[in-house]
């Protein structure tokens, strides 16, 4: 059977679909089209790499793909069944986050905590590499809209001295140029040494804390196993049941609430 999953298109979406997908594949004659963004194309390859039974099929936008798919009540297009959840299904609790993705297709949400098969790359063994023996603080600030928060300002308020213990941040070096830390923490920024999201595999798991906002930075931290407990998760909207979800996901983040006070 060949399926088409059509469900939200953000990077972190994806993330959180991942189980989904391999939880789908395991019928062996089952393929999978996943309807995506041209942008995160190259993010999905490297989760999805050499698994001749995942396919992508990318749109630049949202209304090339309304022009193939404009109707959420069907089911089928050229022989292939359309798995839909959320906004491009007919019916879903989108406040549900994420448990709607499991529950509009009638999946256990618990495939999210057994399914997340994600191997180590080459980049993200490299990274690690150069922190093996380091305790080390994990950030980002950068969401698809922007900055959400200040990083010295977070790392004040968690009494947190960047001075004496590394912080790596993914998009921006918090250090001065003549910094002892500036050349390693530059090592760790996607902009500058074209890292993609996967690749921060394991710098995530081995960090002694973690602070994050909700991005697809996030929706892969806490699907992966950490070394550090009740890290930090700042957000950008309180439309969804945070808590429900970072219960069930064990409290590996709370949500820090302060931050804009």
């Amino acid at each position: 059977m060949e399926i088409i999953l059509f469900t939200h298109l953000g990077l972190g979406d994806f993330i959180l679909n991942v189980p989904i997908i391999y939880y789908l594949l395991e019928k062996k004659e089952t393929v999978v089209h996943i309807i995506c963004y041209e942008h995160n194309k190259n993010n999905i390859e490297k989760f999805i790499i050499n698994n001749e039974k995942i396919k992508l099929m990318p749109f630049k936008n949202l209304n090339e793909i309304r022009k193939i798919f404009p109707n959420n009540s069907v089911n089928n297009y050229k022989d292939k069944l359309i798995l839909r959840s959320g906004l491009h299904a007919v019916k879903s609790n989108i406040n549900s986050f994420p448990f709607f993705f499991y529950n509009d297709l009638n999946i256990d949400i618990n495939i999210m905590k057994s399914h997340f098969n994600v191997t180590n790359t080459k980049k993200a063994e490299e990274l690690h590499n150069y922190i093996l023996h380091d305790d080390y603080i994990f950030i980002s600030n950068e969401t698809s809209c922007g900055e959400l928060f200040d990083i010295n300002d977070i790392l004040l308020k968690h009494d947190i001295d960047k001075n004496n213990k590394l912080v790596i941040c993914s998009n921006k070096n918090i250090y001065p140029p003549n910094h002892k830390f500036y050349t390693l923490a530059n090592k760790f920024i996607y902009k500058i040494d074209n890292i993609v999201l996967i690749d921060y595999k394991l710098v995530i798991e081995n960090a002694s804390f973690i602070i994050l906002c909700d991005s697809s930075l996030f929706s892969f931290s806490i699907l992966l196993k950490l070394k550090s407990i009740k890290n930090a998760l700042i957000v950008r909207t309180n439309e969804m049941n945070w808590n429900d979800f970072l219960s069930y996901m064990d409290n590996k983040f709370i949500i820090y609430d302060n931050i804009l006070t």
